[in-house]
Order: C-alpha cells, then sequence, then structure tokens
C-alpha cells in the first residue's frame, strides 16, 4: 500500500474524530484525545493531569465532571523538567470559531501554570500546544499568533514558556511516524482485540487451519463489534486504521501478502454490510471511498508487482500430473481470476461515474481506461499461460468464469469469451472421460469434500457432482451471444455434458448422469450476501429444457428456444434486485468472499433483452449521485 494511500486515511481518520473519547446512552463516542496520550506515552512522557477517567479492560473512559481551565492533557518528562500542557479542540481553527470555540480563553488559562506542586518543582520548561484534528484559515491562525506574542513568555520569573500549534496535517504526520504500527492508535475498548488479531497476523500463514478457524472469525468479530451500534465515517474510518495496523504486524513470508488482502475483503463486505441501510451521506461516501482507494488500489498495487509471475507458464502449478497438484492449481487460478477480474471490473464502474471527476482531473477517463486495458492484460496472460485457468473444480467456480467473460464483454471481445468457453468445454469433455484429470464438478462447493474424493476415491455424498449451476449459466451466456458460434457451443455443453451424447449421437457412458440447475434469489439477496452464503436461501430449479433425446441435430435446433423461454419463465417468478446503494463489483466480492452463487440476471441483464421497467439489476450510483436512490 502506498504511502500517500495511508496518509489520506490516516488523515480522515483523525479527522472523523470528536474532541473527547466517551461511553454515552447513545452509543460509544471517539475522540482524538486518546491519540494525544499516545503520542505523548510514545514520547516518554507521563500524565498528571487528563479530561478523563480511564476503565479497566476494553471499557471506554469517561469524562471527568470538573473545569478543564485549558488543560485537556498535562504531561511531564521523566526527569521532571520539561511539562507539557494540551489544549485540544476538534473544530477548524478560524476566525469565528477563534472566540466562539474558546481557542483564546482556554489558551490563556493554559498559559497560567501553577508549578508550587511538589511534582513540578524541577521543572525547567513549560510547552503549551494548541491541538485540532481539522484545518485551519489565515484568519485562525492570525488571531493564535497575536494571542500568543501578548501572553507571557515564563511562569514566575525563569521557567519559559513555549506555544505551538498542531492542525490535522502535523497531528497526522506525528502519528504517522510514531503510531502508525500500533494498536494503541485505536479507542481503548478495541485496543486489546486488535493486539491479539496483530500477534495472529505475525504468527498464522495464510490458509493454515489456524488462519481460517482462529484468525478470520476473531478478525470478522471484531468487525461486527465496531460497527454493530451504527456506521459513520467515523467507523468507517476506525476499519482502516485497523487494516493499517494490521499490515505492519503480518508474518514475514510471501503468503501474507494474499493474506492481508483476504483480511481486507472481509472488511470491505462487512463495511458495506453495515452503510447498506445507513442514510448518513458521509458514512456512504466512506465506504465508497475505502472501496476504491483502498482496496482496489490495494489490489492494483498487488499485481503490478506480480503479474509477470502469473504470465509464465505453468506458474500455478506445484508440480505433478495427479489430481491433488491439479486441485490446489485450480485453487490458485481461480483465486487470482476472482481478484483480477474484481479489479477490472471496479475500473469498469469507475468510468461511468467519471462527471465529477473529470471536472477535477480532465484525464480521469482516460486514467482509468488505461488501468482497465492493463487489467484485462493481466488476466488474458494468466489465462494463456495457466491452464489451470480453465479447471473448476467447484461450481461456485462459476463466479470466476462470469468474471472472464463480463471483462471481455466490457471491451468488446466477446467473441474471445467464446475461444475460452469452446477450450474449457473441450477439457471438461475429457476429464468427464476420465482422460483429463479429475472428472467431476463439486457442487457442494466444499475444498473438503473434493480432497476427500481425490484422496480416497469414494463419493462424499451419492449426489455429488450430480448437479450444475456453472454448465447451466455456461449455456445461457453462449445462447445470449446470438451467433451461430454461440448456439453451436451451447450445444456441445448440453448433448456432451447433460446428454453425455457424442455429435453422432453416440453415448459416451458417463457413470453418472448431470442435471443442470438455475436459481431464484431471495428477495434480500443483497442484505443476505453481505453477511453470508445466500445461496441457502430463495428456490433452487432444476432445469428440463423439452428436447428430443439422442438426436444431436434435433437438440441444435430447439436448444435456443427453449433457454430462450426458461429464461424469460424465469424472470417472470424472480425478485427485483435492485443494488443502486452497493457497487456491483463490490457484491461480487461478497460472493467470492461467502462461496455464494450468482444471481442469474448477473448475466441475463447483458444478453437477453426485456422491458427497463422489470429490469432486475440496476446500475450502481456514484458517490453523492442520489438520482438511483429516488
Amino acid at each position: 500500500m502506498s504511502p500517500e494511500i495511508v496518509t489520506t486515511f490516516l488523515s480522515r481518520y483523525l479527522r472523523s474524530l470528536r474532541e473527547e473519547t466517551r461511553a454515552e446512552k447513545a452509543g460509544k463516542k471517539y475522540g482524538f484525545d486518546h491519540v494525544i496520550l499516545k503520542l505523548a506515552e510514545a514520547d516518554s512522557l507521563i500524565p498528571v493531569r487528563l479530561a478523563f477517567h480511564r476503565e479497566p479492560g476494553d471499557q471506554l473512559p469517561k469524562p471527568k465532571k470538573e473545569p478543564e481551565h485549558g488543560e485537556d492533557l498535562k504531561v511531564i518528562s521523566r526527569d521532571g523538567k520539561e511539562l507539557v500542557v494540551f489544549v485540544l479542540k476538534g473544530v477548524k481553527l478560524t476566525y469565528r470559531n477563534w472566540t466562539g470555540c474558546k481557542f483564546d480563553e482556554d489558551i490563556r488559562r493554559a498559559s497560567a501554570q501553577d508549578l508550587t506542586s511538589p511534582e513540578f518543582l524541577n521543572v525547567e520548561r513549560v510547552k503549551i500546544i494548541l491541538t485540532y484534528n481539522q484545518d485551519d484559515d489565515s484568519k485562525g491562525v492570525e488571531a493564535f499568533q497575536k494571542q500568543v506574542n501578548a501572553l507571557p513568555t515564563k511562569v514566575g520569573d525563569s521557567v519559559p514558556i513555549e506555544y505551538e500549534r498542531w492542525n490535522l496535517t502535523k497531528l497526522t504526520e506525528l502519528v504517522r511516524d510514531k503510531l502508525i504500527s500500533s494498536p494503541t492508535l485505536l479507542p481503548d475498548n478495541l485496543f486489546q482485540k486488535c493486539s491479539y488479531i496483530c500477534w495472529q497476523a505475525g504468527d498464522f500463514s495464510h490458509g493454515s487451519d489456524q488462519w481460517l478457524q482462529v484468525l478470520i472469525p476473531d478478525w470478522r468479530e471484531f468487525l461486527d463489534e465496531l460497527l454493530t451500534e451504527g456506521i459513520g465515517e467515523r467507523e468507517v474510518m476506525l476499519v482502516s486504521v485497523a487494516l493499517i495496523i494490521l499490515q505492519s504486524h503480518g508474518k514475514n513470508e510471501s503468503a501474507w501478502e494474499t493474506g492481508w488482502i483476504e483480511l481486507v475483503e472481509w472488511a470491505i463486505v462487512a463495511v458495506w454490510s453495515a452503510s447498506l441501510h445507513s442514510d448518513d451521506k458521509k458514512a456512504g461516501a466512506a465506504a465508497y471511498e475505502i472501496w476504491l482507494k483502498f482496496y482496489l488500489a490495494s489490489l492494483e498495487d498487488f499485481y503490478e508487482r506480480n503479474h509477470s509471475l502469473l504470465a509464465v507458464r505453468d506458474s500455478l502449478s506445484i508440480g505433478g500430473a495427479d489430481s491433488f497438484s491439479e486441485a490446489i492449481g485450480s485453487f490458485l487460478a481461480n483465486w487470482h481470476i476472482g481478484r483480477l477480474g474484481i479489479l477490472a471490473m471496479g475500473f469498469a464502474e469507475m468510468l461511468g461515474w467519471s462527471k465529477e471527476q473529470k471536472e477535477e482531473n480532465p484525464d480521469y477517463d482516460r486514467t482509468i481506461r488505461k488501468a482497465f486495458i492493463q487489467t484485462l492484460d493481466w488476466i488474458i496472460a494468466l489465462l494463456n499461460e495457466n491452464p489451470a485457468c480453465k479447471r473448476p473444480m467447484l461450481d461456485i467456480h462459476h463466479i470466476q468464469l462470469f468474471l472472464i467473460w463480463r471483462v471481455l464483454c466490457i471491451a468488446n471481445r466477446t467473441d474471445e469469451a467464446l475461444v475460452v468457453f469452446r477450450e474449457l468445454h473441450e477439457l471438461l469433455v475429457l476429464r468427464r472421460t476420465g482422460k483429463g484429470g479429475f472428472r467431476l464438478i463439486d457442487q457442494s462447493n466444499s475444498w473438503e469434500n473434493l480432497l476427500e474424493f481425490i484422496a480416497t476415491g469414494t463419493a462424499p455424498s451419492e449426489s455429488f457432482g450430480r448437479s450444475s449451476y456453472l454448465l447451466q449459466m455456461l449455456i445461457e451466456i453462449c445462447i445470449g451471444h446470438g451467433s451461430e458460434e454461440g448456439n453451436a457451443l451451447a450445444n456441445a455443453f448440453y448433448t456432451h455434458l447433460i446428454e453425455g451424447i457424442t455429435d453422432d449421437g453416440v453415448s459416451l457412458e458417463f457413470p453418472e448422469q448431470v442435471e443442470l440447475q438455475s436459481w431464484i434469489p431471495p428477495e434480500n439477496w443483497i442484505d443476505m450476501v453481505l453477511k453470508g452464503n445466500a445461496g441457502h436461501s430463495g428456490e433452487c430449479v432444476t432445469v428440463h429444457y423439452d428436447l428430443p433425446c439422442g438426436d444431436f441435430s434435433e437438440i441444435a435446433k430447439g436448444l435456443p428456444d427453449a433457454v430462450r423461454s426458461f429464461v424469460s419463465a424465469s424472470r417472470a417468478v424472480s425478485p427485483r434486485i435492485a443494488p443502486n446503494k452497493v457497487p456491483l463489483s463490490v457484491l461480487l466480492l461478497a460472493c467470492l468472499r461467502h462461496d455464494s452463487p450468482l444471481p442469474p440476471e448477473f448475466w441475463r441483464m447483458v444478453i437477453f433483452s426485456r422491458d427497463e421497467s422489470q429490469s432486475a439489476v440496476r446500475e450502481t450510483s456514484a458517490p453523492g449521485d442520489e438520482s438511483a436512490e429516488e
């Protein structure tokens, strides 16, 4: 992650905080007072006066019910020679706020230090620091300077007083230099949990049992706790800072890079789930920002550094031609296809939001289009050099195949998608005949079941590999291409892999019959997929086309109309899904993370026409665009 991104999100986090941290009946209020305390402690300064009572465990502090007299925080050096007094303000330093928010009064009071107490007898210098987590203007700075020039320069006759001013820029710089890798940067109620997760990230390898069974559940629980009381800009920025801290604690191994991306993905899905029903416009804008500038930017940075490795022949294979090696290669290939596909989809959506950005940056469209084309090139290089990309092992790998097709469609290269699917068809037929690796695609989407089958040769259940949503999607996409080539390929998928016959009507003698499956998602699909696997809800539909059995030419004639009729009938009973608040690429990520099937409308809306008023998926609105919410 670039230093600029770290600075941006750190600054946004600090700016979003209140002045005081405290627990209220209405919920938790996070302030930057605890950040100032941690900065002081990082300089080995000892607190002698706090504006709050520290509470045990993971509780937030309680504010003191006493006048501060300008002293929000008072700390002293370990040798007792320097006393530092912080005057905190959670507003901008402007001329209006100078008196309206009592900047002048509090600084004047802070300058009147009483050093007669025993703990101050060795003080040789006093420093008064006005700290505000916002910006300022020239009139506000001028008012500060005038007052400082008029205030006493000494306490008594001999102890000099210095005056400083920390604005948001200065505060961000100090925090980045001294606290950026420390969980102490987070509020007290989150510190212990974040520290424990940081330890796990430094000890567990990505993909290990400990990672999957301990770290990921703990991280998701941490996110739920942070976001459970409601979401605003402050909470989203807290998530981003927690990720920045985590990044510096990862295990020193190459697998940490993909592990950190996974942690970011869980955070993104949690943020969008929490913000889905929020009316807080700042929260919505922050959710877009963490998606675009944090996650997509991190993906782009990762692949800029690693795309050349993925373009090496068989770079995702572990050696050997056994089914276990093929499964590992398929897992790795589909992991990268999924992330590259989401990155490309993200760029494509950004092009649709370019009106505002173009006003600020005339080169916006060109820059985003260039990034999209570059990502597409990375996908094609990966496909060309790693056959594992065309080796779906689980039915849920229809998501990656959809992404390949959709990105090529956006680039007006749909014919190339048919080439990919044609190669896939040939490989799947070879697999079913037992001549090309693992024979079946697991519709239960369980790597555990798949590896058990590979190890023992015994299917985990009678239904293992007997139905396919993936093949139904491919057949619909090929028919929707609207060409003879597409129809022919759809017919090949259907006759060879479903009917189990050759072009000449000869049985391929597969030991099992595979049925086509479709799915009608639940009405609250968006809510569900952002929280978990929505595939367990809705209605699963076994697809039967009324076509003559065993006659290749008759099937070829009737299949296109049969598929279109099924799509029309399915749409008539499918609920409306309108992700106007959530980018399509975010929903695709949620499907990947939760192993949840895509709604059929994701591909149907592109290739099968329908009345616009019945459209099941609307375009996502850009940040600040309220037209889609009317």
